[in-house]
């Protein structure tokens, strides 16, 4: 099955299984797309309808069908500080 991230615009398909988390995909997606001037953690993982998603869950929790798109962006931070997701 792939699912397919975007990331500033570019579509970047990734193979995957039900039991890989997203924050491993979400690591890979920032790593083939060139955006390494911030760290993974720092992009937040949507799905199409905008609901932010827990990057620590894999794609069997979420359901996702092959092609299902998931969109990357940096989180905002509050008061200048980023927020930071739990390890």
């Amino acid at each position: 099955m792939k699912l397919v991230f975007i990331i500033n615009g570019e579509d970047i398909p990734v193979d995957c299984t039900e039991w890989l988390t997203l924050k491993t995909m979400r690591e890979w997606v920032v790593v083939d797309s060139h955006n390494t001037g911030r760290p993974a953690e720092e992009w937040e993982l949507r799905d199409e309808r905008g609901v932010r998603l827990d990057p620590n869950r894999t794609v069997k929790y979420y359901g996702f069908r092959d092609r299902d798109r998931l969109f990357l962006t940096l989180q905002v931070g509050i008061g200048g500080n980023t927020y930071k997701e739990a390890a």
